[in-house]
């Protein structure tokens, strides 16, 4: 089994519908790949990573007008606290995964500015599962500016925290109101006293019913090398952005840059240890092969062709202007993709580079966006955002990944 197995994905999925006639680029890209042996023909000639990779995750499309809201909320574990619920579509959020938001409901907004004279937590429910969720807390805000179309907007940006199992809902004040149960997180101990030295660790283990390599499997430190292998091959350009140093904040990270559907991240919010998590993580990195479009199966791209273009990771989540959350993640490479509609830079993700919709060439499927550099300089020339909602991982068996978690 190779080490670098490992697959990418996510992007953003626009609410703009337009079906211009299809545009071929000029440089060198082939939007009408017909062939599934003309792999990757639509990829950047230059695969190097000069940029600023630190501006996408700063969001500066939000404004720069952002009020910064300073402390740390942290709700006590197992305890049953009342929260205002949000269900955003194709969003699972998971702690540490960074929000943002454009509201521009009247009855939200006014939901937020109470959040934030008070306790600046949100509740955030998938709606594939909306029995599960995280806790988001209020990092920074503006109010009521105008956005493009003229209209009133409450611009936030949040950070997940907690997990929490949803106890019963209500609606106060038209906005719906749960009694969620914050979930615990567990810390297993470590039975060959992981401070040992190797031969110390051997001799403990010779006189223990199970052989070192059993333990192995459960140690956080191992588990998060073996991750960090798999993950140094998801991008052409050396990623050097510090992982988190602690298992149960590296396991959320890997979780917030792994290409899992809706299904896979709401069993990944039920286990309540690091370890089980970081194994389930390294599971689904060992079978990953390839993206493919979520409805008709066709390749769209491979595990290799994953590529950074944020300090946080492959796999970002954004806000367009009608306030739709996307996530996206980057790659250098896709086949049987198609451009649709007109080049723009308004309210980019990624300054210096424009953005051209695109789908997939076979069902006509939204797939995300190529993002093309203004400044002739930045490197890579080109490169694609992939939406997660879109698309699924091709996996290397074919048997369903199943993981019970011990609670």
């Amino acid at each position: 089994m190779a080490e670098d197995m490992i697959l990418p994905l996510l992007g953003y999925n626009g609410d703009d519908d337009e079906e211009d006639d299809t545009t071929d680029s000029d440089e060198g890209i082939d939007n009408d790949i017909s062939d599934d042996s003309e792999e990757h023909s639509s990829g950047s000639r230059d695969q190097r990573v000069q940029y600023d990779t630190t501006l996408p995750s700063q969001h500066n499309y939000l404004g720069d007008n952002l009020n910064e809201l300073s402390g740390r909320v942290v709700l006590d574990e197992t305890s049953t606290v009342s929260l205002p619920l949000l269900t955003i579509d194709k969003v699972v959020l998971v702690p540490s995964q960074v929000l943002p938001l454009q509201l521009h409901h009247p009855t939200i907004v006014s939901m937020m500015r109470r959040l934030i004279d008070g306790q600046r937590t949100v509740g955030v429910v998938a709606s594939f599962e909306p029995t599960l969720g995280t806790t988001a807390e209020i990092r920074s805000y503006s109010g009521d500016d105008d956005d493009v179309e003229g209209l009133p907007v409450f611009r936030v940006k949040a950070e997940g925290r907690q997990r929490f199992r949803v106890m019963e809902t209500w609606r106060q004040d038209g906005v719906v109101m749960g009694k969620v149960k914050i979930l615990p997180e567990y810390e297993l101990t470590n039975p060959l006293r992981e401070r040992t030295h190797t031969m110390d660790r051997r001799s403990i283990a010779m006189c223990s019913r199970w052989p070192q390599w059993v333990y192995g499997m459960y140690d956080p430190n191992l588990l998060m090398d073996k991750i960090k292998l798999y993950l140094k091959n998801w991008s052409f350009n050396d990623y050097t952005s510090p992982a988190p140093l602690k298992p149960c904040e590296f396991s959320y990270w890997v979780a917030s840059n792994l290409p899992m559907d809706d299904s896979q991240r709401c069993q990944l919010l039920t286990i309540n240890s690091s370890i089980q998590r970081l194994r389930f993580e390294l599971s689904l990195l060992q079978k990953y092969s390839y993206l493919c479009c979520s409805e008709c199966k066709a390749k769209i791209c491979e595990k290799e062709d994953v590529i950074v273009m944020s300090v946080n990771g492959p796999q970002g989540t954004y806000v367009n202007p009608h306030g739709a959350v996307h996530e996206m993640t980057t790659v250098s490479k896709t086949t049987n993709i198609v451009l649709i509609g007109r080049t723009s830079t308004d309210f980019s993700w990624f300054p210096g580079y424009a953005w051209t919709i695109c789908q997939c060439k076979r069902c006509k499927s939204h797939m995300g966006w190529k993002f093309s550099s203004v400044d002739k300089k930045l490197r890579p020339e080109w490169f694609w955002g992939l939406c997660r909602s879109s698309l699924e991982p091709g996996l290397k068996i074919d048997d369903e990944i199943s993981w019970k978690p011990v609670l």
